[in-house]
């Protein structure tokens, strides 16, 4: 996990959990991304490892999040928690009935003949580019088959 310091208790296991889900054949390239971001976060606190309060408070630092978002970015820290539980029976483990709930999507919109008239003019003044030089019939072939 290169965005973090080594040697905190955290950032080791951190380092641990990766290098295991990877030689499982997982990517885990957005996993990383949210550890390692909740690693900054504990630097920045001067906190050597995961605890109640720090993960409430970078919880809280994700209020502008959709629910969804902060109820993925918790699970996958509490997946990791769980992790460590296996080897550190002391291990902070976030509870999962405190994660946000899920919560539905945006309902789709349903375009009218006047905004889809109004997408395929558009479509038609598009510029082709010189890595797309068929732009505008591709967009306008886009908005006929939406």
């Amino acid at each position: 996990m290169s965005t973090t310091k080594a040697g905190s208790v955290f950032n080791e296991a951190a380092d641990r959990y990766l290098r295991r889900q990877r030689s499982l054949g997982r990517a885990y390239v957005h996993e990383e991304h949210v550890i390692g971001a909740l690693g900054l976060f504990l630097e920045r606190h001067r906190c050597a490892d995961l605890n109640q309060a720090i993960f409430e408070a970078w919880c809280a630092s994700q209020a502008h999040l959709s629910a969804n978002t902060r109820r993925n970015r918790q699970r996958i820290v509490r997946n990791f928690c769980l992790y460590r539980r296996r080897t550190e029976p002391t291990c902070f483990v976030p509870d999962i009935n405190r994660l946000p709930r899920r919560r539905p999507y945006a309902p789709p919109v349903i375009f009218g003949t006047a905004e889809v008239a109004r997408m395929l003019a558009v479509a038609d003044r598009l510029a082709p580019t010189s890595t797309s030089p068929l732009r505008p019939a591709v967009m306008r072939l886009a908005v006929v088959l939406l």
